[in-house]
């Protein structure tokens, strides 16, 4: 019987956003400073800097540059954007480049810029590589914890959307130390100097079953428990194992008998 592979999700938070932003945003200051003279006048457009997800399903038309696991959209408007930004002059919409070592060097910095994004972000160096273009976006983005992430600034000409493989290169978060949580003291201790409520929970037991089992389940069905009552149960407190009890009635009304400290 053949079964098709479990898909990962991926379902980035805030945390981990903000960690790839910072990262896009030292590609890019690194990029600016050989590419755009005057860099540190323009520093400033990495303040539109955006890095978000879910991605939302585009729209048909747009011709995107594949570089690795990230496509970049390369119309007439990101190209003129950037080459404001590298000239400092503002371009005429729809105009395009009218000199050819303008067109050049525009070229040159847009394929240097997403080289650099996509070794930077991916872990994948694309130098040189024959470029891909298209119109038409992986379905696989757009599903639901893709992993997928769009990656925009405006000033900059860019807007791209990068795949899964940007988490590869994110370390996951460390946890808290164990010296920030708050010391831990025999319960006799916490019960005596704290008025507070414990909660125990008397398990009569558990029982093993298969998940196909499981969902054959109806009322009326008996679960053979894997110990007699007469041998003890366990009492848990907060959910570790307290005491040992024998189960009993009183005045009609279930209750235990507790036998000692569980071992």
């Amino acid at each position: 019987m053949m079964t098709k592979p479990v898909r990962s999700i991926h379902l980035p938070g805030a945390t981990v956003l903000e960690s790839l932003r910072e990262r896009a945003s030292a590609v890019l200051q690194s990029w600016g400073r050989e590419w755009i003279a005057g860099w540190s006048a323009h520093a400033t457009a990495l303040g539109n800097l955006r890095v978000t997800a879910p991605v939302e399903p585009r729209e048909p038309g747009d011709s995107w540059e594949q570089f690795g696991g990230i496509w970049f959209r390369c119309g007439l408007a990101e190209t003129e954007e950037l080459a404001s930004s590298i000239t400092g002059e503002p371009q005429t919409t729809g105009s395009g480049l009218a000199d050819d070592w303008m067109r050049d060097l525009v070229d040159r910095a847009w394929r240097s810029r997403n080289e650099m994004l996509s070794a930077g972000l991916a872990g994948r160096a694309v130098d040189g590589a024959p470029l891909q273009v298209t119109s038409a976006l992986p379905s696989g983005l757009f599903e639901f914890g893709s992993g997928a992430v769009e990656i925009s600034c405006k000033p900059l000409g860019l807007d791209a959307i990068a795949d899964n493989t940007v988490w590869r290169t994110i370390a996951p978060p460390a946890r808290a130390r164990d010296s920030n949580r708050n010391r831990l003291v025999p319960l006799e201790t916490a019960l005596r100097a704290h008025r507070t409520n414990a909660r125990l929970d008397v398990m009569l037991g558990s029982v093993d079953l298969e998940l196909a089992s499981l969902s054959d389940l109806r009322c009326g069905d008996v679960l053979n428990l894997p110990s007699r009552l007469d041998e003890g149960i366990t009492v848990l407190c907060e959910g570790r194992p307290l005491t040992r009890a024998l189960l009993g009635a009183v005045r009609g009304r279930k209750c235990i008998r507790l036998l000692g400290h569980q071992t």
